[in-house]
C-alpha cells in the first residue's frame, strides 16, 4: 500500500542531487527536510575521512531531537555501474506529530 502526500522535491534539491551523485563530488552527507510542503536540502558535509570516521563524527552533531529529516550518506564503495552507493536514514523523533510521520514516510 502506498500513498501520495503531495510533498515534492524542490528544484534546488533536484539540482543538488544531480550535482552530488557524480563521483567527482566530495559530498559525504546531505540532510533533507520538509519545509512548506516541499523537500529541501538543509545541510551538506564533505568527505573528510573513511565512511566510519565521518559517520561517527557527523551524525551525532546533526540529529536534532525535534526535526524529522532524511540523511543521504555516501558510502566508500561504488556500484557495478560506476556510481556511488548511498545510505538513506530516515529520522523521526519520538514526539513527532502524526502529520509529520505520515509525510516523511
Amino acid at each position: 500500500m502506498s500513498h501520495q502526500s503531495g510533498i515534492t522535491a524542490s528544484d534546488t534539491l533536484r539540482e543538488k542531487f544531480a550535482e552530488i551523485k557524480d563521483n567527482n563530488s566530495h559530498t559525504r552527507l546531505l540532510t533533507v527536510v520538509i519545509e512548506q510542503e516541499s523537500l529541501v536540502a538543509k545541510d551538506q558535509r564533505q568527505i573528510e575521512g573513511s565512511f566510519n570516521q565521518d559517520f561517527d563524527r557527523l551524525l551525532n552533531s546533526l540529529v536534532q531531537p525535534n526535526q524529522s529529516c532524511y540523511y543521504f550518506i555516501r558510502l566508500d564503495i561504488t556500484s557495478e555501474i560506476g556510481g556511488s552507493n548511498w545510505l538513506l536514514i530516515t529520522w523521526i523523533p519520538e514526539d513527532a506529530k502524526a502529520c509529520t510521520i505520515k509525510n516523511i514516510l
